[in-house]
């Protein structure tokens, strides 16, 4: 846009330039000039069309050298194209299902950790269990039975001494603290279960991923492996028709060539125009003068003879009416 703005800058001031100098010519100069501009924009307009016919030819050479070489390749431009769009699709569906693999190796990665923090877990929970268990020593599977059988044995049986009941409330009380002391064990080894059930549910999410992940990478390979072959199968084309491909881009080559001639050769016939349509224009601006001069001097004439009561021409007497305000 820029480029455009200051070409038709330096354009406006060249015709500016030629405007002035123009001013400057006499008549004869200015008719020289243009008979010179008409005749090299003459020249200029054969050498086009000239050209434009070698171009014409080229292209023509092109064509035949395009249908020799789709004829070798035994397919037809259209052919080949929509080979180059399935190549380009598979390699589009590869590199999205290597996009996918991508972000499911991280979530997979993602996953391994967080199982290594929940086997840590696991084998901390182990660990407390085991100690937890250590200090509370074995607890009898029917502790509950026998703290309600010594409950009714205090309470039904008559004339126990002081000394005999005091000794079965501490029994009792001893048992009652393993029961607290069970209940804790059972919380520890619950939690260690829910660790140990944690990490294998986190085992089995990242197996499916890992499983996705494999097949995404078959469908991956299968993608690529397609773009390989449908690329060696338009290589092999282009092979069959190479030296016609050739002629047709050479041709091709040389139309464009000639094509840029023609365009130059307008250009220099466009600016050529706009300079004679200059010289034409100083010319006519001139002539108008002059007939205006010239009409001011007629009618001088007719005016003295009018005055003087000469006899006036039908041409003067025109020019005299014309000369009369309009009412």
């Amino acid at each position: 846009m820029t480029e455009t703005l200051v070409e038709d800058s330096e354009e406006t001031a060249e015709l500016e330039a030629v405007q002035n100098q123009l001013k400057k010519l006499t008549r004869k100069a200015l008719f020289d000039r243009s008979e010179a501009m008409r005749k090299d924009i003459d020249k200029l307009t054969r050498d086009v069309a000239a050209i434009k016919e070698k171009r014409e030819n080229y292209n023509r050479e092109a064509r035949g050298w395009r249908t020799k070489r789709d004829a070798s390749m035994g397919m037809s431009p259209g052919d080949l194209e929509d080979l180059r769009n399935r190549a380009d699709e598979n390699k589009r569906l590869r590199d999205e299902t290597n996009t996918q693999i991508q972000l499911l190796k991280k979530e997979r990665e993602h996953l391994t950790e967080k199982i290594r923090q929940e086997w840590a877990a696991v084998r901390q929970a182990k660990t407390d269990f085991r100690e937890l268990q250590s200090e509370i020593g074995p607890v009898p599977a029917k502790i509950n039975e026998e703290i309600e059988r010594l409950e009714w044995k205090q309470q039904t049986t008559p004339n126990l001494s002081i000394e005999e009941e005091n000794a079965l409330i501490e029994y009792i009380t001893d048992l009652y603290g393993k029961v607290v002391a069970a209940s804790t064990l059972d919380k520890a080894y619950e939690r260690m279960q829910g660790s140990m059930n944690r990490a294998r549910e986190t085992i089995t999410e990242r197996e499916k991923i890992h499983e996705k992940v494999v097949e995404l990478a078959e469908e991956s390979q299968k993608y690529h492996e397609t773009m390989i072959q449908v690329y060696q199968q338009m290589d092999e084309l282009r092979q069959k028709g190479m030296e016609f491909h050739e002629q047709y881009r050479m041709a091709r080559k040389n139309a464009d060539a000639v094509h840029q001639e023609v365009v130059s050769l307008q250009e220099r016939i466009r600016k050529a125009r706009q300079k004679l349509k200059l010289v034409t224009g100083e010319m006519d601006l001139r002539r108008r003068r002059k007939i205006v001069e010239r009409t001011s001097q007629d009618r001088e004439v007719a005016e003295k003879k009018l005055s003087a009561g000469n006899r006036v021409t039908l041409d003067e007497l025109r020019l005299l009416l014309e000369s009369q305000p309009q009412k």
